[in-house]
């Protein structure tokens, strides 16, 4: 038993070298103006090792030397999911959108809008304590009355707490799962047919709201609202990736 755990941990040592080396073998790569090659070992890494800021910040990067502002903003929008009070992350956005004059969809203000910039792993922390302080609070109440008016008063903080924390997610699941255009521009087309009619154009690099699959198409919907249509999974990519599907949306 213990030489298995030997071997296994002498593996995950070794697929861990692998991988800081690749990550600076792709750094240099940057550094030296091979914006090309360094995609290509930044995606190869995220494929194989799975998404970490760090990649997606310099691939974020690498898209945006190379003008493909697309992916660019792809790679810092799905950077900001796993850490979404990056401010760094937020102003390399901001300046590729810039470039595409888009702009993300307008984010909770005030207290909804600094939870919505915590992390998710603090998010569930904050739900699991509310879920926790909740039903103590209540106990005490019930055993010793007026004797209890501090638990009352966390009580009643906890459940704001609680609205201030899930707030910003039911804004997020409301406006369903977020896309960003990669071609420029694409074509949005009536029917998820290559020879169907165009309904319009969507430029690179704006927001959608993603609807269901079919034929390798996405149904998408512009964040105004004011063009729906069917895009090429080629030229939309959603900000969380999704598990592989079939040609008629369902999983493969």
């Amino acid at each position: 038993m213990k030489l298995f755990c030997a071997i296994v941990l002498m593996l995950f040592l070794g697929a861990l070298a692998k991988g800081n080396e690749s990550f600076d073998e792709a750094n240099r790569l940057y550094e030296s103006g091979q914006f090309e090659e360094a995609v290509s070992l930044y995606e190869e890494l995220l494929e194989n090792e799975g998404p970490r800021v760090s990649v997606l910040n310099n691939l974020g990067s690498a898209y945006f030397r190379l003008e493909d502002y697309g992916r660019s903003i792809l790679a810092f929008e799905r950077a900001l999911v796993l850490d979404p009070g990056d401010l760094s992350l937020r102003s390399k956005l901001k300046l590729a959108q810039d470039q595409v004059a888009v702009f993300s969809e307008a984010e909770p203000n005030g207290w909804w809008g600094f939870f919505a910039n915590v992390s998710p792993d603090r998010q569930a922390m904050l739900v699991i304590l509310t879920a926790i302080l909740w039903p103590v609070c209540a106990f005490l109440m019930v055993r010793y009355g007026k004797k209890a008016r501090w638990a009352m008063v966390v009580f009643l903080l906890s459940g704001v707490l609680l609205k201030l924390v899930l707030g910003p997610l039911k804004h997020k699941d409301e406006s369903g799962p977020r896309g960003i255009i990669l071609a420029d521009p694409a074509t949005v087309k009536l029917s998820p047919f290559e020879k169907a009619d165009s309904r319009g154009t969507l430029s690179t690099g704006r927001e959608v709201h993603l609807g269901r699959v079919e034929n390798h198409f996405y149904w998408v919907e512009g964040s105004s609202g004011s063009l729906q249509g069917w895009v090429h999974e080629e030229e939309v990519a959603p900000v969380i990736p999704v598990e592989e599907q079939g040609a008629d949306g369902s999983e493969g």
